[in-house]
């Protein structure tokens, strides 16, 4: 059986328990032996596995989703059909970039490339930038670099809020913007992504989804941190801790 046993660190861990008995001529039990292994890391990695498939699960479902406002938000300026088509080739390319930053957790064949927190940014996010309008996106904050782990949980947590703001929030209008600023102080980093939308009628969501869930699972699982959202009329504010130590792996 499977179950979990408190470590003389104090940090509960998953073992694995088998036994089996030692009966005597009668058929009565007379003692047991067995072993009790630790495979907390493997549940770990089990757990991360299955989130990571859900999420592209979830992915898929949001590309049509995805395509469609990026047809609609070029199609506004676009002064000619050869023209939406070279933007809207740039804007997918982007997003495939975008993609190759969770590959490695998936495909144990692909290396990853060793990023910062600005450049990923940059790469989650430019895809769904109505580059026509005035600058949708400011970054403000020093160069975090991330280790392959760290980058696949921001990646996740980064392209999830990118994503809504695309379809539901700063992103989805010409008029919308998205601040993201972040500092690393006592060996934490704390990040704001602050969203301001033209209608500023933003309302929060009655239930809680699949993207705010795995945002939250990858915040606190695998970068050891926290995060939150807040829903003002004006637009969505999130608040992303976490050990500077954990961004390095």
């Amino acid at each position: 059986i499977e179950y979990r046993l408190r470590h003389r660190s104090g940090q509960y861990r998953w073992v694995i328990g088998r036994a089996q008995c030692v009966r005597d001529e009668n058929g009565e039990i007379t003692r047991w032996f067995g072993t009790c292994t630790d495979i907390h890391d493997l549940k770990e990695v089990e757990e991360k596995r299955q989130l990571l498939l859900r999420e592209m699960n979830h992915r898929v479902k949001n590309l049509f989703a995805i395509v469609s406002g990026m047809i609609t938000m070029t199609a506004r300026t676009a002064p000619s059909v050869q023209a939406l088509g070279e933007a809207l080739k740039g804007r997918l390319g982007a997003l495939a970039k975008a993609h190759e930053l969770i590959r490695p957790a998936i495909a144990t064949d692909v290396q990853q490339q060793n990023a910062t927190l600005g450049s990923l940014l940059k790469e989650i996010i430019k895809p769904h930038l109505d580059t026509a309008s005035e600058p949708q996106l400011t970054l403000d904050g020093p160069e975090v670099p991330l280790g392959s782990n760290a980058s696949t949980s921001l990646a996740l947590i980064f392209h999830e809020l990118a994503t809504n703001a695309a379809k539901y929030g700063a992103l989805s209008s010409r008029e919308g913007r998205i601040a993201v600023n972040w500092a690393a102080t006592n060996g934490h980093l704390e990040l704001e992504w602050k969203e301001h939308v033209g209608n500023g009628n933003i309302r929060p969501p009655n239930t809680k989804g699949f993207g705010s869930t795995l945002a939250r699972a990858s915040a606190t699982g695998q970068l050891g941190g926290a995060i939150s959202f807040d829903w003002p009329p004006t637009g969505l504010h999130v608040n992303l801790k976490a050990p500077v130590e954990r961004l390095q792996r």
